[in-house]
């Protein structure tokens, strides 16, 4: 039986499965997206959803035992069922994955009930009364409850335009800039930086500099007030801030990795951390997550820190290497898309290309090399390709240069903009020199 069938049946299994995710895995909290304490069917369900928002709202993780302490505190611990209604939620096994599906079924039913009860009332309500009046009441309270779940993002121009006009004059602080800086300036020169609700993918054969980039745009994006939230599948969280600190102090990675320092670099290395720590750079490392897990601690990232862009590095290290990994790529592409609208972030997805690369003459990165890799030629809103042409060709004219090839953008010029780029410690400056292909 399905989740939808089971709700119809029984619409409180619904609200069970949600009380029972949102228990066991509180950070799900922050997916709770237009479902609302009132719409429950019981009172116990009602407060428990009602308290877990309320935690939640204070910067508090809602597990059980805060909750218990919490509503005993208050004196409504009995208004719930006592502990064991509690338990019972606890030890219900619930499919997380389902778990908007479950958001939806619950309102689903509660409209139903809004809806009939509204219907046994329009007899009474039309003895004696302007029918007209009784029309406009009722379609009045069908509008209230169509509105319970759309419409959401729906504005009028007047209530927004000074609230656009404001951002144009503090955009007039980083001219040229329409979003959050990428952190190399000539990258965004040609892009204005990553608006909010952008797809960025970065993509690139092995060694090509996706993660270098990336973290040059994290560190450089930071110092300049941009709030990055960071999911690295590809290397550990040490590591991974050991990148940010070669790039910083220009010390090479080996050196810092093998602790082979001299005493004046072991300082310097300890004036970066100090520098870094102060960044607002969030990282996640869990190397088990898949999209319901980026999809969570993005909207908690956002809500508690109010997070500006994220990075993903690499997508393909987020599905299983099987026959539905295309599906599974974008399926993971298209959810940030839709993530970063919701929540008006940017969002940079680094991708491994395919080998057809290495088959031709030029293997500097095109549009096809995506293939096989789900929908992100469709979601993205830029696609850049790296190249070192050093990889290739030892003897290369081009040495320490990255080029950064925008093989799509929706709203600016495609070209190449060529980079200096240091292997050693990773660091990627500006070269100012760009092609446009425009």
């Amino acid at each position: 039986m399905s989740p939808t069938q089971s709700s119809e049946m029984f619409p409180a299994d619904s609200e069970i499965a949600v009380l029972s995710i949102l228990l066991n895995n509180p950070d799900m909290v922050y997916s709770v997206v237009d479902l609302r304490p009132h719409m429950m069917s019981s009172m116990p369900n009602t407060a428990l959803l009602e308290t877990i928002i309320e935690l939640s709202s204070q910067n508090l993780v809602p597990d059980p035992s805060l909750i218990e302490s919490y509503l005993k505190s208050s004196g409504a611990l009995k208004t719930v069922g006592d502990t064991a209604y509690i338990k019972f939620l606890v030890d219900t096994a619930s499919n997380k994955d389902n778990f908007k599906e479950y958001q939806q079924q619950v309102i689903n039913a509660y409209k139903k009930r809004t809806l009939i009860s509204m219907a046994t009332k329009v007899p009474s309500m039309i003895t004696g009364t302007d029918i007209s009046t009784v029309i406009s009441q009722i379609r009045n309270s069908l509008d209230d409850l169509t509105a319970v779940s759309g419409g959401g993002s729906t504005v009028s121009i007047g209530s927004v335009i000074k609230e656009v006009y404001e951002n144009i004059k503090l955009r007039m602080a980083h001219s040229g800039i329409r979003g959050t800086p990428f952190g190399v300036k000539s990258v965004d020169m040609m892009t204005g930086g990553i608006a909010a609700g952008d797809l960025w993918i970065i993509a690139g054969r092995p060694s090509q500099g996706k993660t270098a980039m990336a973290c040059n745009s994290i560190i450089n994006s930071a110092k300049e007030g941009v709030k990055s939230l960071v999911f690295s599948f590809e290397m550990s969280r040490d590591a991974f801030i050991e990148r940010l600190i070669a790039i910083d102090t220009k010390i090479s990675i080996s050196s810092i990795r093998l602790a082979q320092l001299s005493p004046e670099q072991l300082e310097k290395i300890g004036e970066s951390a100090k520098r870094i720590k102060e960044l607002p750079i969030y990282i996640d490392s869990c190397f088990t997550a898949d999209i319901g897990y980026l999809d969570t601690t993005i909207r908690k990232y956002r809500q508690l820190h109010n997070i500006d862009t994220v990075y993903v590095d690499y997508v393909q290290l987020m599905a299983e290497r099987n026959e539905q990994s295309t599906h599974e790529i974008g399926r993971i592409s298209r959810r940030l898309k839709l993530l970063a609208n919701e929540l008006g972030i940017g969002a940079v997805l680094l991708s491994q290309l395919n080998r057809e690369v290495e088959h031709r003459d030029d293997r500097r990165p095109i549009m096809s090399d995506l293939r096989q890799s789900g929908n992100l030629e469709e979601d993205a809103d830029l696609i850049a390709g790296l190249y070192r042409d050093e990889y290739y060709f030892k003897d290369s004219p081009n040495k320490g240069t990255i080029e950064f090839i925008i093989r799509k953008q929706r709203n600016g010029p495609i070209g190449t903009i060529y980079l200096n780029f240091v292997d050693t410690t990773n660091v990627v400056t500006d070269k100012v020199v760009i092609k446009s292909d425009n």
